[in-house]
């Protein structure tokens, strides 16, 4: 009996530990802050209109301010508006958009805010709606979320996942080409740098000027119009990330290595984007990522409270600096008011 008690004793305590594991995964992931492009997928045609939505669910975090790039194929979309969308500002409290610029040569959508009010806010809503005009024919364009930063009320790093989108354009068939953003390759070179070629298909000169470099990985350099009678010299084996200047080149370059039966990745942005993450090599100087990021095992990347960036530190440092400007600027007024006062009175006795 005793040895009974003890045996069922066990596997209940067993299944109470698995349980708990679960629940505690569980409600890890919904404590998570999800940013998404809504809708996920967009079907449209030559000359059409239509708007994604950046929106957020803080779930049980307060938000004070929140940043992202958007980045997207310019042969196939240009983006025609940007405009402020109703999470900050959800509770009433003014909020100041610091960042807010439209490329189409680069492909790109850049946009922050921070609240002017105390405190932070919380639940869903959307940060920014975007604005796009078809203007391929056909095939599809990634609308990829990168350079992320979510900041508490103290300007600490809230950690968050993010879901991108996707636009389809006429009878596009399916991607040989996978877009990606740079945190994404830099990942996927971190953990796995022996499976990849990095290939810069930019000018020479360019490459000698700056490139990217990773340990570990086969770094290349084909400009493109070299890139036919080259494609000797990449390994079919190894899957290839192509990268240019800002992303546009390297895209159809990596269409060319796919048609040829290779596994190609387009790093949108390029080296332009890349920079804004981590550093390069300069000349014949190898430099390290500045920074190293956990490993993520999910699809898509995610940002950790412990982890910075270029883009982070140029997110907080703007907003502490419109803070600082808007404490200086209400001081300024308070004693500016009072020397008034006392001037004021100072005359009175003096026409006495």
């Amino acid at each position: 009996m005793e040895g009974y008690v003890m045996k069922h004793g066990a596997i209940f305590i067993a299944m109470f530990l698995s349980l708990f594991v679960i629940v505690a995964a569980v409600h890890a992931a919904e404590s998570e802050v999800s940013v998404s492009v809504v809708p996920a997928v967009v079907k449209s045609a030559h000359g059409e209109k239509f708007t994604v939505e950046i929106c957020m669910d803080t779930r049980d975090k307060e938000v004070y301010a929140a940043q992202f790039t958007l980045l997207f194929d310019s042969e196939i979309l240009n983006v025609t508006s940007l405009k402020k969308g109703d999470l900050l500002s959800g509770d009433g409290n003014e909020t100041l958009v610091v960042r807010e610029d439209m490329n189409n040569t680069l492909g790109k959508v850049e946009y922050g805010e921070m609240r002017l009010g105390e405190g932070g806010v919380s639940g869903k809503g959307t940060l920014a709606s975007v604005s796009f005009e078809v203007v391929g024919n056909a095939g599809r364009s990634a609308l990829k979320l990168s350079d992320v930063h979510i900041l508490s009320p103290d300007l600490d790093e809230i950690d968050f996942e993010i879901q991108h989108g996707e636009c389809i354009v006429g009878n596009a068939t399916a991607a040989d080409v996978m877009d990606i953003t740079v945190e994404e390759a830099y990942e996927m070179m971190r953990e796995h740098p022996e499976d990849f070629i990095l290939l810069d298909v930019r000018t020479e000169h360019e490459y000698e000027s700056e490139h990217i470099y990773m340990r570990g990985v086969e770094v290349l350099n084909i400009p493109s119009d070299e890139l036919e009678k080259r494609v000797d010299e990449l390994k079919g084996e190894k899957k290839i990330i192509v990268y240019s200047s800002s992303g546009d080149i390297s895209r159809s370059a990596a269409s060319k290595l796919a048609e040829k039966g290779f596994t190609v990745y387009n790093m949108l942005g390029g080296i332009g984007e890349w920079r804004i993450h981590y550093d390069i090599t300069h000349s014949d100087t190898t430099i390290q990522p500045l920074h190293t990021p956990e490993a993520s095992h999910a699809a898509t990347p995610r940002s950790s409270p412990h982890t910075t960036s270029h883009g982070l530190e140029a997110f907080a440092l703007s907003i502490v600096i419109l803070i600082m400007k808007r404490r200086l600027r209400t001081t300024g007024t308070t004693e500016r008011g009072g020397s008034d006062e006392t001037g004021d009175e100072t005359g009175e006795r003096n026409r006495e």
